[in-house]
């Protein structure tokens, strides 16, 4: 029997959790093959493996190197080790460091390396890999590590080949957060002596990663598959899952066919919002909203490099046309609110979040007016200008976002042009070319202050996720390098950065959103129900997982 074709797949009747392969990649692996299905010109098997778990993926991965984005980061977490991981509960857990001391001034921070640890190639992981890494190709690469904690670090110093430490230019808070010090987004380790020397873009290791993780990449056709393996030779605990299938499904409707259909076991963070409530009623099927550490807004960020968007007027008179309040409603199902201000208030971000600030509110004949004033007014044609505004279905939502900000526009006579590109050419386009008017994308505000450092003038590089609209401001980045330790310093100068964003405008934020995630819960498990809902996509190793009997 043929279940509904997904994804351009046509399906044989699937069991949860098998997964897919190349036919001929592995022969021992035939034995267990129970169907065989076409994507395309590759004919992939369905393999019976009761320890597979297949996880869906919305766009392809653009590297499976260091310089990864969101998507990138699923596969890349299992592959690579860290100096740290992350527990449930946020806090710093051991990886290739298996204990470490902060000095009392937390200027030095000695990371005590696992002697056991090898890479894939079955060499050990030594100090000198932690340093370069870490000094090199995260802070050449990886935008989050170098507008945080790579800056904060004077020296580093090798004792020996298992032991590093790292001298601190300040006291810097974070050091030991997951996401903005030594954890796994700053602190992916490579091998120095396959990187050194290279074109770090270009590196051939990008694309057949060789990391000291508990996985091994195994094939990756573009377009439809990557394949883990679990490495059996890995020097900490194993997980139980031993093979995992990223499955590429651009389509939402797709994707949540193939979660309801048991051919696909866990689509994290990018579940279409309107399918949450409908899948928590199929069984063996669990879906929800839920927060994330770092803060997700949406924005409408615009190419400060372009007329007219040079000018504060322009993107303020933009602010004042769009109705944020009609949004979330419209767009996210209950999973977002509008945005007031330039910070989403989580756990981790509320105290710091400047609640006496408000973006401008909806008043399209205000905004009219500011245009008419800064040199646009309408034309015989009807319009002020032309622009263009580039999307990508990555985020479902983002679709129906950018509809309901073209008619905003639309409205006070600016006429938008949609473009919508697959996740890997968006971010070509939008943060390496910087080759577009306005674009619609998410922006983590936290889940510390440093995440603001995003914003840097510094940080205008051809990076993903860096400051791609070319945002300057001298009073920004001074604010952002002042280190007090009076609390209530700290906190004015964080409020005030706040507040040059909203002066200058170089944004629209248009709502704080949840994430949306959903798995096969009669087939897996995990110790911590937060890993389903976050932790794990980012930052947790797949040893938390069960599967059920």
């Amino acid at each position: 029997m043929l279940s509904a074709a997904t994804d351009g797949v046509v399906m044989g009747e699937l069991r949860p959790g098998r997964y897919l392969m190349n036919i001929g990649i592995r022969s021992s692996w035939l034995v267990a093959c129970v169907a065989i299905l076409v994507v395309g010109s590759t004919m992939l098997v369905v393999m019976g493996s009761e320890d597979a778990m297949v996880i869906g993926l919305n766009a392809d991965a653009k590297t499976l190197g260091p310089p990864a984005t969101n998507n990138d980061q699923c596969v890349t977490f299992r592959i690579y080790s860290a100096l740290t991981q992350s527990d449930e509960g946020f806090h710093p857990a051991p990886d290739l460091a298996r204990s470490w001391e902060v000095s009392e001034d937390s200027l030095t921070y000695t990371f005590h390396l696992d002697p056991a640890a090898r890479f894939h190639d079955g060499t050990p992981v030594t100090a000198d890999d932690v340093e370069f890494s870490i000094m090199e190709i995260n802070n050449e690469l990886v935008s989050v590590a170098s507008r945080g904690l790579v800056p904060a670090i004077e020296s580093v110093e090798k004792p020996d080949e298992h032991t590093i430490v790292f001298h601190m230019r300040y006291p810097y808070p974070h050091a030991l957060d997951p996401y903005y010090g030594f954890g796994p987004r700053c602190t992916t380790i490579v091998k120095k002596a396959d990187w050194e020397g290279t074109d770090y873009l270009m590196n051939p290791y990008n694309f057949d990663p060789v990391g000291s993780g508990p996985y091994k990449c195994v094939e990756w056709v573009r377009g439809s598959h990557i394949v883990l393996e679990r490495w059996e030779e890995y020097w900490a605990e194993k997980p139980a899952i031993k093979t995992i299938v990223y499955r590429i499904i651009s389509d939402p409707n797709a994707m949540s066919l193939a979660l309801e259909n048991g051919e696909v076991d866990w689509v994290p963070y990018t579940l279409a919002m309107s399918e949450v409530d409908r899948l928590n009623h199929v069984p063996g099927v669990s879906a929800a909203f839920h927060g994330t550490p770092c803060g997700d807004s949406i924005s409408l960020r615009f190419n400060l490099r372009k007329a007219p968007f040079d000018a504060i007027d322009v993107r303020r008179a933009i602010a004042y046309a769009i109705n944020r309040d009609r949004i979330p409603g419209m767009a996210y199902y209950g999973g977002a609110e509008a945005a007031e201000g330039f910070v989403m208030a989580t756990p981790f971000s509320s105290a710091w979040v400047n609640r006496d600030l408000r973006q401008a509110w909806y008043d399209p004949t205000l905004a009219g007016a500011i245009l008419d004033a800064a040199g646009y007014p309408v034309g015989p044609d009807g319009w002020r200008f032309r622009t263009t505004l580039h999307t990508t279905p990555y985020f479902p939502e983002d679709i129906y976002v950018a509809e309901l900000v073209k008619a905003d526009l639309a409205e006070v006579g600016i006429d938008v042009k949609l473009v919508s590109l697959d996740y890997a050419a968006w971010v070509d386009e939008t943060f390496v070319a910087w080759d577009f008017d306005m674009n619609l994308s998410s922006l983590c505000s936290g889940p510390v202050p440093t995440a603001m450092a995003r914003l840097a003038s510094s940080n205008i590089r051809p990076v993903a996720w860096a400051n791609d609209m070319g945002f300057r401001s001298a009073e920004y980045d001074v604010l952002l390098e002042l280190h007090d330790d009076d609390p209530a310093n700290y906190l004015a100068y964080v409020h005030r950065m706040q507040e040059v964003l909203n002066e200058q405008q170089p944004m629209v934020h248009l709502v704080h959103k949840l994430a949306a995630s959903a798995w096969n819960s009669a087939e897996f498990t995990s110790k911590h129900p937060e890993f389903w809902n976050g932790l794990g996509y980012f930052l947790m190793r797949l040893t938390d997982v069960i599967v059920n009997e």
